[in-house]
Formats: structure tokens, C-alpha cells, sequence
């Protein structure tokens, strides 16, 4: 009761209230049991477990164990109840995490990187004694390993094709904040950078990924970020499962591509504005066809209104960190003039648009383009995502996070 007594009268009532309503459910509990309680009697025994004198609950205090037996039931279903409802729970969320370490934002100057080493086949020999009553014809065996080192060689071209652009300006390693090796200060060991692709209905959001851009980009940032932690392969998640991700525990950057057009509902775009607002995301996206760019402008518009899209000067620290973005690498000039554009809120870039086919430079083969051009559009990638893995080590530490 309140210790002022002008309340008091106000405190009775609220109790008389709640007395009465808890009254009325206890009255229609019991008239919905009613027909539940009826005798069932089985041997000349009550075996009805909603009755008090079922013969398992015993002559000695029958009320008393019948009270205990309902009440054990009752907290036991509320907490298998609790354990059913959290464990689909954790089912859904997602947790990623960053890549721990520290460093700088200058590219390492000594790269790590990866080579195909082939060693020379050696031909055996078997012997067999003279006096041996078996005879038979060895083969040559070089012939039989000829075709597993055609079938590897197939297997790791796309590994091995990314890799040859592996140089640096500065002193590693790369990353930030403070940590031992290339990475970021606010993660975790068991962290790495994902590429990770948007799918969408009405378009080819898949086009080039896998064992092909996606992943020489991967591999790209690891070698020339000095040896960074990346995912063994690319993924893609609907914008459902993005939103699955845990705060604090959601990818830093999502990659979007595509030729044609980009349905996304009203619900999605509420799920996007809360990954790039709320959860500190980043979408970089790519047109690898005329058109598309123009469908991503109208979807950003949903997504962010209140936010407009500038072109993204060379002076920005995205094209000067770690590498020196001076001109814009590309495939096909699909949406001229061939200058990026992005989103910025509350200071940073929450989405970065490439308007010429950026994967293509990626792939194995770089789709006939220079060497330069494939070796500055792997640069271009690793300053857009280290860009969305350094802010978002930096967010995590601002609001005393350490994954």
C-alpha cells in the first residue's frame, strides 16, 4: 500500500479490481473443467487425475499432493514452453563477425601472394625378382596421374587466378584500432570478411558469383590487405535473412548486382532502411547492365527519402584508403557519366553504386580488360569494403562492443 494516504483508496480499488478479474477466470476455468472432472472409474478406482480423490494421490493429504502435482505440471509446460520459443529464436538469428586484429589505413607493402606450385612427377620403378613365378607388365603411372593433375589444375584455375595484383604503398598491416595482425580492433577471432550478395525477385542477382568474381575478390583483399581473414566462399541471403543478423553482429557490407529489374516489397525495404540505419550496414552495388542503375536509384529513393544521391569525389577517403582511387576502373560505361555515386548519412557512406560492371573486372579472364584496369578494380573493392569493415569496427568500439 502507498504510504500516502490520499492514495490509499485508489491503491484498494485497483486491488479489489484485480481481485475481481482474477475471480472471474478462476470461475470459468473451473465450469470449462467441469466436464473434465467426471468419475472415470476404472476396477473401482478414480483414475481421473483432475479430481482429488484419484487414488494415486493417496488417503494422507490427497488436496495437498494433488496441488503439488498440477503446479510442477504447469511450471514445467511454461518452461518447455520458454525453450521451444528461444531455441527457434536463435534458429533464425545470424551472427557474423569481424575479422580481429589492428592496423593502419595504408596497404601493406609486402603481399602474400598465392601461387600454384606444381613439382615434377617422379617415375617409379617396381622390382621384381627374377625367380618370381609372377610375370606381369608394369605401366607407367605418369600417364595415370596425367589426368588428376589436369582435373586439379581445372579445379583451382579460379583460385589461382585472382592474386597477381599483390602489391602495397605503405607499411602493414592493414585494418584498425588495436590488435596483433591485419584486421579490426572491435572483432573476433573467430571473425572474417564475407562477400555476401543480395537476392532479389525479377533480376540475375547471381550473375558471375561463386568461384568467379565474388570469390577472386575475397581473395584479393586477403592478399592485399596483408593477409586479413576472409571467408573460404561467397554466400547471398535474401533481404529476409539479412534482417535475421543479431545487432551488433551483422554484416558491415552487402553486395548487389544485376542486369534487369529489382522487386522488393514494402516489407524488405523497411528490413534495408533498419540494416543500413539501425545496424550500421552498407550496400555496394554494381550495374553489369544499361538500365539497371536506374532501378537501384528508384529503390534507394524507397529505401532512404529523405536521402539523396551525390557522385563521390576522388578525394573522399573511400578512393584514397588504402589505395589511390585517381580515375574509375570499368567494364562498359552502362550508366554515364562514369562517376560513382552514394548515400551518406550521418556522415558516412551507407551505399556506393558503380555504374559500370565492376564483377566483370573481377572474374577470371577480367572479360579482355588491361591488366591495370582488373588490378584498379580490385583496389576499388578492397577500399569499399574496407571501408564498411573499418566504420563498422569503429561504431562497435563507440558503443563498447567487442565481438
Amino acid at each position: 500500500m502507498p504510504d500516502d494516504p490520499a492514495q490509499q483508496p485508489q491503491a484498494s480499488g485497483w486491488y479489489a479490481a484485480m481481485a475481481t478479474i482474477f475471480s472471474d477466470v478462476a470461475s470459468e476455468a473451473q465450469r470449462l473443467l467441469r466436464p473434465l472432472r467426471r468419475p472415470i472409474v476404472v476396477g473401482g478406482r478414480q483414475w481421473n487425475p483432475l479430481r482429488i480423490d484419484a487414488f494415486y494421490y493417496g488417503r494422507y493429504d490427497p488436496r495437498f499432493y494433488h496441488g503439488i502435482t498440477w503446479s510442477s505440471l504447469s511450471w514445467g509446460f511454461l518452461l518447455l514452453l520458454w525453450f521451444i520459443l528461444t531455441q527457434l529464436k536463435s534458429c533464425q538469428e545470424e551472427y557474423d563477425f569481424i575479422p580481429a586484429g589492428g592496423g593502419s589505413t595504408e596497404a601493406p607493402g609486402k603481399t602474400v601472394i598465392v601461387k600454384q606450385v606444381k613439382k615434377p612427377q617422379k617415375k617409379v620403378r617396381y622390382i621384381v625378382s627374377k625367380f618370381s613365378p609372377i610375370h606381369f607388365t608394369v605401366p607407367d603411372i605418369t600417364e595415370w596421374t596425367k589426368q588428376w593433375d589436369e582435373q586439379l589444375a581445372e579445379e583451382t584455375k579460379t583460385r589461382y587466378a585472382a592474386g597477381q595484383f599483390g602489391e602495397g604503398t605503405g607499411s602493414g598491416p592493414l585494418g584498425e584500432g588495436e590488435g596483433d595482425g591485419a584486421g579490426f580492433g572491435s572483432g573476433s577471432w573467430k571473425g572474417m570478411v564475407r562477400f555476401i550478395r543480395i537476392e532479389y525477385a525479377g533480376g540475375d542477382w547471381s550473375n558471375n558469383m561463386g568461384k568467379g568474381a565474388d570469390w577472386n575478390m575475397l581473395v584479393e583483399f586477403r592478399t592485399l590487405s596483408g593477409g586479413i581473414k576472409v571467408a573460404n566462399e561467397s554466400e547471398s541471403r535474401t533481404i529476409e535473412q539479412l534482417d535475421n543478423f543479431a545487432m551488433y553482429y551483422t554484416p558491415p557490407i552487402v553486395y548487389i548486382t544485376g542486369h534487369f529489374d529489382l522487386r522488393i516489397s514494402d516489407r524488405e525495404i523497411a528490413m534495408l532502411r533498419t540494416y543500413l540505419i539501425k545496424k550500421h550496414g552498407m550496400i555496394f552495388a554494381d550495374a553489369l547492365g544499361p538500365g539497371w542503375g536506374k532501378k537501384f536509384m528508384a529503390l534507394m529513393r524507397r529505401v532512404l527519402p529523405d536521402v539523396q544521391p551525390i557522385y563521390i569525389p576522388f578525394d573522399d577517403p573511400i578512393h584514397r584508403q588504402p589505395f589511390r582511387i585517381n580515375n574509375l576502373p570499368y567494364v562498359a560505361p552502362h550508366d554515364p557519366p562514369m562517376v560513382a555515386r552514394g548515400w551518406k548519412w550521418q556522415g558516412r557512406w551507407v551505399g556506393y553504386y558503380h555504374p559500370g560492371d565492376l564483377a566483370d573486372a573481377w572474374k577470371d579472364g577480367h572479360s579482355g580488360v588491361s591488366k591495370e584496369v582488373a588490378r584498379e578494380s580490385y583496389k576499388l573493392g578492397v577500399n569499399v569494403i574496407y571501408y564498411a569493415y573499418r566504420g563498422y569496427s569503429q561504431w562497435l568500439r563507440e558503443n563498447k562492443v567487442k565481438q
